[in-house]
């Protein structure tokens, strides 16, 4: 891969995803939407092979094994500093309301989305 390619490549990401928000706001939301389908498939494919993994969880929640009393070490400033970036924008979102057939079901919308990606980065 080419050197142009490396800084080229970021700068065309950002230019389709400007053309995007130029369009009408459903056929935006269509667009983000199957591309939101194509970014979590490997995720649910992951999880899903992980899954007969998790038997030391179930060990522990049945009683066959001492569970710790210990919490696991983790860096809660970096987890609450990851979120804030990983969600920006989605403060803004609510301003497009208006441009929407159903306001109130844009807001559920956005809430229901903010709480999967909070869950999904929690996990």
């Amino acid at each position: 891969v080419g050197v142009w390619f490396v800084a080229a490549a970021p700068f065309a990401v950002v230019v389709v995803g400007f053309c995007l928000n130029l369009l009408n706001i459903e056929v935006a939301g269509e667009v983000y939407f199957r591309l939101l389908i194509f970014i979590m498939l490997p995720f649910l494919v992951g999880i899903s092979l992980a899954i007969p993994y998790m038997a030391v969880a179930w060990e522990e929640l049945t009683g066959h094994e001492a569970a710790t009393t210990q919490p696991p070490s983790k860096d809660l400033n970096l987890f609450v500093s990851t979120m804030f970036w990983l969600n920006t924008g989605w403060d803004s979102m609510g301003n497009l309301a208006g441009e929407v057939r159903g306001p109130n079901e844009l807001v559920r919308g956005l809430v229901l989305a903010a709480g999967s990606t909070l869950a999904l980065y929690s996990l």
